[in-house]
């Protein structure tokens, strides 16, 4: 084949045109193409010019060294010259093979490239399988075009969960670390008796337990003096017992206490134990929530007393520290409602509140 290039306007230009010798049929009639490109050819002479905008279907005929193949393509008249009775066609409709097929020809003129019948069959094949591939990501991209937009929102609201989360959690951590402490100490009664021994001697035995009810008169321990006389220790109201504080076969002196009671009309409290260091954070009047471990479990209050320690008073809570000596204060609370007297002597946990937003301390 020879090769001739023909160059438009740089105005006009679009394409590549060749004046390579190719045939086109129309009808029946095999006119040869003046010229061609991707874009379209010119062909004639024609006995009747055909009508400008009128959609011609085309043959393309190409012929080489042993082979030649044929393309069908749709053309549309563009220009129509009565006088050489030549006219020119735009190619309308093309499709991917057929367009991948014409920019490979052309490729391959240029460039001086042999032109196969294998190097064609496999263009037409890749892009065949290609065209399909596209149409059918086309199809299930127009499928699944709400998954994206959905997969974004969750994710937004995924990542605005965690901030509001993390957020939440540095705040109740800010607030719980400088506006709440934290104490653990037992339930009490501030009517409460303590049983003591009216001699020295050994403790026989203990006849009730922590929480039973006890009736006025009724014995509640025995006590072998040292005189070898047997001395009964009985209530004397209708009270709950509450802490022992002498077991059996233990030897006790005059005066020391034996078991706690509380009377059933009596109020009950909380005894809770905090460093001294925390005390000086607390005032009477804070809100506390009190964590029992029976019952309804949680329950609210405030705080009625804080109880130091004195110079030169044994403190029960005084621990030593690498041989120094801690000592703690013990914070006595009230309930907001009245609490059972068997709960007496139960061990608690307690969370006092010292934001003060209204002042409660101004009273």
């Amino acid at each position: 084949m020879s090769l001739k290039i023909v160059h438009e306007a740089s105005s006009q230009r679009q394409h590549v045109r060749l004046r390579v010798p190719i045939t086109v049929t129309i009808g029946d009639e095999t006119y040869e193409a003046s010229d061609w490109s991707v874009a379209g050819l010119g062909a004639g002479p024609f006995a009747i010019v055909p009508a400008v905008g009128q959609i011609v279907p085309l043959t393309l005929i190409f012929k080489f060294e042993g082979f030649a193949f044929e393309l069908a393509i749709k053309g549309e008249v563009k220009q129509a010259n009565p006088e050489t009775k030549f006219a020119g066609f735009a190619f309308v409709d093309v499709q991917p093979n057929s367009l991948a097929l014409l920019q490979y020809l052309i490729g391959a003129q240029l460039s001086g490239e042999m032109v196969t019948s294998g190097d064609v069959l496999a263009i037409i094949k890749r892009e065949n399988f290609t065209g399909a591939r596209m149409q059918a990501k086309a199809d299930a991209g127009q499928k699944k075009s709400v998954l994206p937009t959905v997969q974004r929102l969750i994710l937004l609201a995924i990542l605005w969960s965690i901030g509001l989360g993390l957020v939440g959690y540095i705040g109740y951590s800010a607030f719980a670390r400088g506006f709440v402490v934290r104490a653990d100490g037992v339930l009490a009664s501030p009517d409460a008796q303590m049983l003591r021994a009216p001699k020295a001697g050994t403790v026989l035995s203990v006849d009730a337990k922590p929480g039973d009810r006890v009736l006025p008169n009724q014995n509640l321990s025995s006590l072998e003096a040292i005189d070898t006389s047997v001395v009964n220790i009985a209530s004397n109201c209708d009270c709950i017992m509450g802490e022992t504080l002498a077991a059996p076969g233990a030897f006790i002196a005059r005066g020391a206490p034996i078991a706690q009671i509380v009377p059933t009309s009596g109020r009950i409290g909380g005894e809770f134990i905090v460093p001294l260091e925390a005390a000086r954070r607390i005032r009477p009047g804070d809100h506390v929530v009190v964590d029992i471990f029976v019952g309804d479990r949680y329950y609210n209050g405030r705080v009625e007393k804080v109880v130091l320690p004195t110079f030169g008073e044994t403190n029960a809570y005084a621990r030593v520290t690498q041989g120094v000596i801690q000592l703690s204060a013990v914070v006595r609370v009230t309930f907001d409602r009245k609490l059972p007297a068997s709960m007496v002597g139960q061990p608690a946990s307690v969370r006092v509140s010292t934001l003060r937003l209204f002042n409660q301390d101004k009273k």
